[in-house]
């Protein structure tokens, strides 16, 4: 018990699991960056450089290629996620492929 009287709980809470991002498929994006953006984009307690880390190990193929000249820093971070979002969020390109599962089926 607390000060207050109150039963303190503690609850474990899962780890996330991040995918990969290769950029082949454009419809995986979504996926991806709300996953990322949950666990490392809106973690406060990372800072730019960590978060570009982190960002950086959970891209491949196109999507890596897209960032991986850019330096480690901060500036570099904002930069690399901007590019990110306008390469792969594209609504037009992520209609596009969506269309293309559906026409496959």
């Amino acid at each position: 018990m607390n000060v207050f009287g109150t039963l303190n709980i503690r609850i474990k809470v899962p780890k996330y699991y991040i995918t990969r991002f290769y950029g082949d498929d454009a419809s995986k994006w979504l996926t991806f960056w709300n996953s990322f953006e949950t666990a490392v984009h809106n973690n406060e307690s990372l800072n730019k450089i960590d978060k570009f880390n982190y960002l950086k190990a959970h891209l491949g193929g196109s999507a890596l290629n897209t960032v991986e000249d850019f330096p480690i820093s901060a500036k570099a971070y904002d930069e690399a996620i901007e590019l990110l979002k306008n390469r792969f969020a594209n609504p037009e390109i992520l209609i596009q492929a969506h269309m293309n599962k559906i026409l496959s089926l």
